[in-house]
């Protein structure tokens, strides 16, 4: 019966250990400019990346944000407001997840005493193969619209 047990240890052991799948996802920002009287998102180039919404991973959905606000002339994002987004069933986590970023942010004074109006336009990614192909998918979305 001694001998027995290892055995049996070493299967249960190796029965519960299942791989796990890896999830690639990619989040992009883009910024709107208006370029000969055409709208036009630009790349943001961002030192931190916005954190991908729990939820929407979790379920493997992809989703976008277009968040407009104001930058005070102190550096400051205020007035920040979700303009569209998708999925609709998603709103509260895409709300939060773009919220909580663009609420950090700490831009370099102005000397204008204007607020100046930006809007920010986030794609949530998820799939591929590879961390390549999830970025390939983002680069696609920001073509499509966000309502």
């Amino acid at each position: 019966m001694l001998k027995t047990i290892p055995l049996v240890l070493a299967l249960a052991t190796s029965a519960s250990v299942e791989a796990k799948e890896v999830i690639h996802a990619d989040v992009k920002v883009h910024y709107l400019v208006s370029q000969d009287g055409e709208q036009l998102w630009q790349p943001l180039d961002t030192i931190n990346t916005p954190r991908y919404p729990i939820e929407l991973a979790r379920d493997g959905i992809a989703g976008c944000a277009v968040v407009g606000f104001d930058i005070s002339p102190e550096g400051k994002p205020k007035n920040i407001e979700v303009i569209a987004r998708q999925p609709q069933r998603h709103a509260r986590e895409l709300r939060k997840a773009t919220r909580e970023y663009i609420r950090n942010w700490q831009l370099p004074s102005r000397e204008s005493s204007e607020d100046l109006p930006m809007a920010l336009r986030f794609d949530y990614c998820i799939g591929g193969k590879n961390d390549e192909q999830a970025q390939a998918l983002c680069a696609k979305a920001v073509t499509k619209p966000c309502a």
